[in-house]
């Protein structure tokens, strides 16, 4: 959904948007578990508020066992000022305010609601999912689905550098 920066006007109006179309299909598949929305009003000094939530279940593939489907409830509310304004160059590094991080400057005359969605959408959404916090994942050794079966690996000692420290640890206690 796209809507012109110059005709939104100083009465608030709402958007809602049907579907999920505008959800990233690499973050998994997105169930909306109610209305996603945007609200949009000029300010008296020509910025546009944007104001907006979407609410939903996220399902994907578990990030530890790479078999069973994970889920999670995904939820964001967020709101932005949006400007015509060239964005001001300043020095290299400096803090970034709350206020500079809710400020976006429009490149164009177009705003992107389903960018903006999307944006959002990355934002709240898990690194990795889980089928379950105790889920064991896969042996690195064998493949065995830890949650299903034993791992077949023999434990084989380690040729790790550390090793030898093992070692003058054991010969001092004796």
């Amino acid at each position: 959904m796209q809507i012109e920066f110059s005709t939104i006007t100083e009465k608030a109006e709402r958007y809602e948007l049907q579907g999920q179309d505008w959800f990233p299909d690499e973050l998994g598949s997105f169930v909306p578990a109610g209305t996603t929305w945007v609200l949009l009003r000029r300010r008296p000094a020509g910025e546009v508020e944007l104001r907006g939530e979407f609410t939903g279940i996220l399902s994907g593939v578990c990030g530890r066992c790479g078999v069973r489907t994970a889920e999670q409830p995904l939820q964001s509310r967020f709101e932005y000022l949006i400007t015509e304004r060239e964005e001001p160059v300043g020095p290299a590094e400096r803090q970034c305010l709350e206020q500079d991080v809710q400020l976006m400057y429009l490149q164009g005359s177009i705003i992107d609601i389903s960018r903006i969605l999307r944006e959002q959408a990355y934002l709240e959404s898990p690194l990795r999912m889980l089928c379950s916090p105790d889920c064991r994942g896969v042996c690195p050794g064998c493949s065995a689905l830890l949650n299903v079966e034993e791992c077949s690996c023999t434990r084989e000692p380690t040729s790790s550098p550390f090793a030898v420290l093992g070692k003058i640890r054991q010969t001092k206690g004796s």
